[in-house]
């Protein structure tokens, strides 16, 4: 109650996905992060818990870290997912420092343990047959990916 008292929830039908983007919109918004959500998607969904929580939470994760290193005030990440046709379309979307030689590599020193985010989503996601496109794009990060629900 305390974490969402005078917030705006995220209520999509989906247990898994709530919990999961609650808690990240939560975190960004701790942070001085806008996080802005555009949801459209039948309560139940062809894709396990697990792997909506590895993949979204993974995804928001990365957005979140790349957000904290810009210094001003425009910190943003947006969130769509729409069904339709049988098909789930998703993207994410987050503002990143401008950078010369853009990597999906980890920018933290301790490289054993960390930078296998990007690396189990597309695990994930090729459980559902599905190929992740990941693009820097002006002074945006672009996460998109659509998942065949059958």
């Amino acid at each position: 109650e305390k974490l969402t008292a005078g917030r705006n929830t995220i209520t999509t039908g989906n247990t898994a996905l709530d919990a999961v983007l609650n808690t990240k919109k939560i975190a960004a918004e701790n942070k001085g992060i806008k996080f802005i959500v555009k949801i459209q998607i039948p309560e139940t969904l062809p894709i396990e818990p697990i792997d909506i929580c590895s993949v979204f939470g993974n995804a928001i994760d990365n957005a979140i870290e790349a957000c904290e290193k810009i210094k001003n005030n425009d910190k943003e990440i947006v969130l769509t997912i729409l069904c339709q046709n049988k098909r789930m379309f998703c993207k994410i979307e987050n503002t990143v420092l401008k950078q010369n030689n853009p990597s999906l590599t980890t920018s933290k020193s301790d490289k054993l343990n960390h930078g296998f985010g990007i690396e189990n989503i597309k695990t994930t996601l090729s459980k559902y047959k599905c190929d992740p496109e990941f693009k820097f794009e002006n002074d945006k990060f672009i996460l998109k990916f659509i998942v065949f629900l059958y």
